[in-house]
């Protein structure tokens, strides 16, 4: 008990270091999506808008009727909710 005792002394340190330590260390996976900005952009339930500004993860598009839209990049690929036109 001890043992025990002597090495879970700083464990609350211990874990807080590490957890600073791995906050900056983790990056994005997502590639950007390059030269998007212009591009029409066909939404299952908005139908087609144009793309006015992107980010790693985000799409921002004008859509006639419902203004401006902020859609998920990846998920709405993935789901099949957009496809470029």
């Amino acid at each position: 008990m001890d043992e025990y005792n002597a090495r879970g002394k700083n464990v609350d340190q211990e874990y807080a270091a590490l957890l600073a330590a791995r906050k900056g260390s983790r990056k994005s996976t997502a590639k950007k999506p390059v030269g998007m900005k212009g591009r029409q952009v066909k939404h299952v339930t908005y139908r087609s808008g144009v793309v006015q500004q992107h980010d790693e993860t985000t799409l921002h598009v004008t859509i006639p009727g419902h203004n401006k839209k902020t859609l998920n990049y990846t998920m709405s690929l993935e789901k099949g909710l957009i496809e470029f036109i």
